[in-house]
């Protein structure tokens, strides 16, 4: 076996078991666009299912939030994709064992493997002072974990910081990793969704 064959790291096989599962091969199709999208759109579609899953009414364009709900309450939205970090700097020794690793089927989380993997999200552009709840979250490759939390709690989340560049006090960002999952869901675990259930909430509306 050569080396490009024997380059999936660990838990690489079981995440391609979970991708080539049973589930339907358009849901499949759909996971594999989820961890395909640039940043920019992906928080689109995050920001849809959030709206669509908890019947949110969308912002207009002069607000500075994303959404408000049945109470009048101003939500935020911000998701991010667990993904196993590498910080291997790419040679000409290993460009192709690299390159094949930045697939998403070696990279992507399960919602089994958290714990156990080095992997870092960012939640970020956190402007507290114009929201009043904010629902964040992590996409894995099997499933997606949804979290809340109040405006006035955001600045006692493990690890939180207020300058998210220098100079620039008030919007803030926090980091989900291994040392802090286990706050996230002890303190602010809302539900998992499942990417059938995305599927299914929007599968009617296409046209």
């Amino acid at each position: 076996m050569s080396n490009l064959d024997g380059n999936n790291r660990k838990n690489s096989t079981s995440n391609e078991a979970i991708i080539n599962s049973k589930l339907d091969n358009n849901i499949q199709s759909f996971i594999e666009g989820v961890f395909s999208l640039q940043t920019r759109r992906f928080g689109t579609l995050a920001e849809l299912v959030i709206l669509e899953k908890y019947n949110l009414s969308s912002k207009t364009d002069n607000q500075h939030y994303d959404a408000t709900d049945s109470k009048g309450k101003k939500i935020e939205i911000k998701f991010s994709r667990a993904l196993r970090s590498n910080n291997n700097k790419i040679t000409k020794n290993n460009i192709l064992k690299e390159t094949v690793y930045s697939a998403i089927h070696n990279r992507a989380l399960s919602h089994n493997d958290f714990i156990d993997e080095s992997f870092d999200s960012n939640i970020q552009q956190i402007k507290r002072c114009e929201f009043d709840i904010l629902y964040y979250g992590l996409y894995f490759i099997d499933k997606v974990a949804v979290f809340t939390v109040n405006s006035e709690d955001v600045e006692n989340i493990k690890g939180y910081s207020n300058f998210q560049h220098k100079g620039n006090e008030g919007e803030g960002q926090f980091h989900i990793n291994a040392n802090t999952i286990d706050y996230h869901m002890d303190n602010h675990f809302l539900e998992w969704i499942t990417y059938q259930d995305i599927y299914s909430m929007f599968s009617s509306l296409q046209k």
